[in-house]
């Protein structure tokens, strides 16, 4: 396997004798993270619908989705934090999705522990993007993780355990965390499998990325079709 200079959008590398494009704009791959998941979009209840009421309560601010059948979590109050849950139920109704940037405000400042509990079906991108987690837990009924979601994570996060019920995820959800280690999965998974710090859709067609941790050479199986968005980002640093 090879690398070869190519202009800033994408990467080329060569496998098998053969080049893979891996581009940085998330049009140009099949990813079905960034398609119609409800945590992907930028505004949920957008399109023309009335804006919807955001409600806070304490530390989570709860936006009503556009139909008004649950909440979505929205944004924080606080970043003094050291434990967090997004809860199951808001007002009598369930909460599940947790939005975009959710905790972006947070980046780089306090440690703390997170659990999502199971009526969450979505987690957007970049929510938890550069947070200091040191526990995480996510709980069966999870269906899909963003892009970005937990990249450059900053804790003491060695594992990750997927819940069964993900059936999909963004571009390289754990990007360039500083010690997460292995990920696994809740009585295995029909959809992902992690395979020498790297994570695969189960055929392992779709290279979906390769832990910050992965020291040495890394041989990408000839079975991959599609290398995501920043999947070897990690790597493009560790090879000449």
């Amino acid at each position: 396997m090879t690398f070869k200079d190519t202009p800033d959008d994408y990467l080329e590398i060569e496998i098998y004798g053969e080049f893979i494009e891996t581009y940085d704009n998330p049009g140009d791959i099949d990813d079905p993270g960034s398609t119609d998941e409800p945590g992907n979009t930028d505004n949920p209840g957008s399109g023309g619908a009335p804006e919807t009421p955001e409600v806070e309560e304490e530390l989570i601010v709860f936006e009503l989705s556009s139909d008004g059948t649950y909440y979505i979590a929205k944004s924080l109050t606080s970043h003094t934090f050291t434990e967090l849950i997004i809860p199951s139920e808001y007002n009598n109704k369930p909460v599940k999705e947790i939005a975009n940037s959710f905790d972006q405000g947070s980046m780089y400042t306090n440690s703390f522990t997170l659990t999502i509990q199971s009526s969450v079906v979505s987690i957007g991108n970049n929510a938890f993007y550069g947070s200091s987690i040191t526990s995480l837990t996510l709980n069966e009924g999870l269906e899909h993780i963003g892009e970005y979601a937990f990249a450059n994570m900053l804790g003491s996060l060695s594992t990750v355990n997927i819940p069964s019920t993900v059936t999909s995820m963004g571009s390289n959800p754990f990007a360039f965390s500083d010690s997460l280690n292995n990920i696994t999965f809740n009585n295995g998974s029909n959809y992902f499998t992690f395979s020498d710090k790297a994570l695969y859709t189960k055929d392992m067609k779709r290279l979906i990325g390769v832990l910050r941790t992965r020291a040495g050479s890394f041989t990408i199986p000839s079975t991959v079709e599609v290398i995501g968005k920043s999947a070897i980002s990690s790597l493009k640093y560790n090879h000449s």
